[in-house]
């Protein structure tokens, strides 16, 4: 490979590249799991808790359809490969217990957080189990489930756990988060909240312009450099022949 054709394979690159690189890292994965008898009201509540997931910005849901559904509480065959899912969802009571579960689950799936639903008389008793830190943070019983429950009970779980990490494994101070049943020592939750299924929770959902455009500047700033570069390059070069001449004696 000669010299301008590695400049060029090397400008090509750079100017394909993904700015994916610079971005945020990926923001937490809530997973949602249905308690005690999975009917059709809380089924219902739970596709309106995922599809509001999907469309808020800084989380993320469970992306597989098998997964999701099991966690819901549909019809699971014995061999399929979500069946370890459909068992732990069985188990589920509603109760602080659900932690040795939930822990299952959220490692099979990699959850930074589980929620749990289930049926109440006046609505729907909304759980919020960190599995990193072995916490109940919240525990709200509403009357509907909506986009509006992210903000009542999701994101205050992760400021929960972001104050919480800050306090080198302090227990949060939000009056809300109770300790799991069977809950690993301080030390161990100091170690879990460096967990890798747990992201940044600081990072605010909504981010702004500037943290969304810059990986693009940094992108075409690498661009142009090269550009000009490989310009200056090709300016400075210079070519050189030598003639020979061949001179037959008699000849005129």
């Amino acid at each position: 490979m000669t010299a301008r054709t590695a400049r060029s394979a090397a400008l090509a690159a750079l100017l394909l590249a993904s700015p994916a690189a610079f971005a945020d890292p990926p923001g937490p994965k809530v997973c949602v799991a249905v308690a005690g008898d999975p009917d059709e009201a809380v089924r219902a509540s739970a596709d309106a808790l995922t599809d509001a997931l999907s469309r808020r910005e800084g989380l993320r849901g469970v992306a597989d359809a098998d997964a999701r559904a099991a966690l819901r509480g549909e019809a699971v065959v014995a061999a399929s490969d979500v069946a370890d899912l459909a068992a732990a969802r069985r188990a589920l009571r509603g109760e602080d217990r659900d932690a040795a579960a939930l822990d299952g689950v959220a490692a099979r799936l990699g959850c930074g957080l589980v929620v749990e639903l289930m049926a109440r008389p006046a609505g729907t008793l909304v759980r919020v189990y960190d599995p990193v830190q072995h916490t109940w943070p919240a525990s709200r019983e509403l009357a509907a489930i909506d986009a509006a429950t992210l903000d009542a009970v999701v994101v205050p779980a992760l400021a929960a756990r972001s104050a919480s990490a800050a306090d080198a494994g302090a227990p949060a101070t939000d009056g809300g988060a109770q300790p799991a049943a069977g809950a690993a020592s301080p030390a161990a939750n100091r170690t879990a909240a460096v967990d890798r299924r747990a992201a940044p929770a600081a990072r605010s959902p909504q981010r702004s312009a500037w943290s969304t455009a810059w990986p693009w500047v940094a992108v075409g700033g690498v661009a142009l450099a090269v550009v000009g570069a490989y310009f200056l390059a090709q300016d400075g070069a210079t070519t050189s022949t030598t003639r020979v001449t061949v001179v037959h004696p008699g000849v005129p």
